[in-house]
């Protein structure tokens, strides 16, 4: 009885690993009850067609959980306007596959689909500035999620003022969570001098 649990045990958890690694990153965000919120901006957006192809590199998307839209949309409609809420879900998915395993200390500057930069390391979670990373690594066949607490912006370093001087001239262009009016109407601009 005993060799027939471990059996079973082992035919269920052999089965959903190779589900979990034939599951797409945009599979993991719609199923994913915390992340319905961006998986319905990734739909009105029409990014989910280029998640769901064959490509030659991975994606790593840093998703929004549903808390993090609640307090945004109470706050900005930012998200109301199509060509707005097309580039600010850009800004959250990378080319390539950034997991807690490939960054360390060292920043690595990487580019969003938007071609923003954001800088990205590791300590004992991983960091993207202020942003909070809620639940790191999500595997897929093409890639990795990371499920965030708030909305990202991606900005011009010299327009933050809570970085140093330092950090404004080593990083030109530096993410964060979106907090303000003020960081909006420089987002909106910023897509407006391209």
């Amino acid at each position: 009885m005993f060799i027939k649990f471990i059996f079973y045990v082992f035919l269920f958890f052999g089965y959903n690993k190779i589900w979990a690694s034939q599951s797409s990153v945009l599979d993991i965000i719609s199923n994913n009850s915390n992340l319905s919120e961006f998986h319905q901006y990734i739909l009105t957006s029409g990014l989910d067609d280029i998640l769901k192809k064959k490509l030659p590199w991975d994606w790593t998307i840093f998703a929004p959980n549903n808390e993090a839209f609640k307090k945004f949309r109470k706050e900005y409609s930012l998200l109301e306007d199509e060509y707005f809420r097309k580039n600010l879900m850009m800004d959250h998915i990378m080319i390539g596959n950034f997991s807690s395993n490939n960054l360390n200390e060292s920043i690595s500057i990487e580019k969003t689909v938007s071609n923003k930069s954001l800088s990205l390391h590791r300590k004992e979670e991983i960091y993207v500035k202020d942003m909070v990373v809620i639940e790191k690594d999500i595997t897929a066949s093409n890639g990795i999620v990371h499920s965030i607490g708030c909305i990202m912006y991606v900005q011009e370093s010299e327009t933050d003022s809570r970085l140093s001087s330092e950090i404004k001239e080593k990083y030109p262009i530096t993410s964060c969570c979106m907090q303000s009016e003020k960081e909006i109407v420089a987002w909106k601009s910023s897509l407006r001098a391209r």
